[in-house]
């Protein structure tokens, strides 16, 4: 076995399986804003037009293992409905996601329902104000057949025939999903939109119990976004997303450069920092409402011993479909994005 897996093994066991209480942590992207709707449940619906298509894929930590051992795909849909009040509308969505670690030994699978209630503030349809909840099921499993444990380290290496000594009392259970969130979106002109936000995540709490019983903590995340156009084929797009749970914070901030090749076609470069783990390059490209974004996270945290500064490698595709010219008018979402 590879020091740095053998590394790993201990460290996990020992967090996990000889502490008295245990707190989980939700996933989470570099590309937050490629899952709008794990963003905030109030994104639901905030489209460039009539409905939405996302899918995102990551691989984290390659180095340390194969390339399977972190792996995060994840699916949303949603669509803006005119709700025929003051310009107002609905969105309506779904999302599911899948988070493996250790090469599939540990599993949570969290999927649910989306919807959102988009405000338009005034005549001008400049200003809106959206909110919107989710509910849904987790799923989490553990292989314990593919894990290793401190018992079975017998000075030198792991011997797979030594005794867990482990006290497992389940190796799988569902538990209910809930939350919550708000926006405010501003369209000063044509050259310069804002959009803050607000979400509160594990409305409830649920508690996990697998060797030892462990809660999902509750977490807040604040995010913001500007488009600042710069000349007539130039724009660009600074976005932080800032997350709190369980007394640990996480702070990521993005700043992208897009170019506008044609009416329907454009290009995005930036580059990103997610505070003491990790430098973010970020690369995208865009035609006739299809996009395809790529992320890859180099490393900076006391883990790059580890894993060599290889963090994670992210790929997003988004598809957005337009809608009826006459449509535009009644549709606030028209001007979100």
């Amino acid at each position: 076995m590879k020091i740095k897996t053998l590394f790993l093994v201990i460290l996990v066991s020992g967090l996990v399986f000889f502490s008295e209480k245990i707190n989980a942590q939700d996933i989470h992207y570099s590309q937050f804003h490629a899952m709008p709707l794990l963003q905030n449940p109030a994104l639901t619906g905030h489209i460039a037009g009539k409905f939405r298509l996302n899918l995102i894929y990551r691989n984290q930590w390659l180095t340390i293992n194969s390339p399977g051992i972190y792996n995060t795909p994840g699916l949303s849909g949603d669509i803006n409905i005119p709700s025929g009040v003051s310009r107002n509308s609905w969105g309506m969505g779904f999302f599911i996601t899948n988070d493996q670690s250790a090469s599939g030994a540990v599993r949570k699978i969290n999927g649910g329902l989306s919807g959102a209630y988009h405000f338009n503030l005034d005549a001008y349809e400049k200003h809106y104000l959206s909110v919107g909840i989710q509910a849904g099921m987790i799923y989490s499993a553990i292989d314990f057949t593919k894990l290793n444990f401190g018992s079975q380290f017998n000075g030198l290496t792991i011997d797979e025939s030594l005794p867990s000594l482990e006290n497992i009392e389940n190796d799988s259970q569902i538990i209910p999903d809930l939350k919550a969130g708000i926006t405010w979106s501003s369209y000063f002109s044509d050259r310069f939109n804002l959009k803050v936000g607000w979400a509160y995540f594990n409305l409830i709490e649920p508690k996990e119990v697998f060797s030892i019983t462990g809660e999902l903590p509750a977490r807040m995340a604040f995010h913001g976004e500007m488009e600042i156009s710069v000349g007539n084929k130039m724009m660009l797009v600074p976005r932080l997303n800032y997350m709190i749970q369980a007394g640990a914070s996480n702070a990521t901030g993005h700043l992208v450069w897009k170019y506008a090749i044609g009416s329907e076609t454009q290009i995005a470069i930036g580059g990103g920092l997610r505070n003491g783990d990790a430098v973010i390059g970020l690369l995208g490209f865009e035609i006739k409402g299809i996009q395809i974004n790529l992320g890859y996270d180099h490393n900076i945290s006391g883990l790059n011993v580890a894993t060599n500064g290889v963090g994670a490698l992210e790929i997003g595709v988004q598809y957005t479909g337009k809608s009826k010219p006459k449509a535009e008018a009644y549709q606030p979402a028209i001007r979100f994005y």
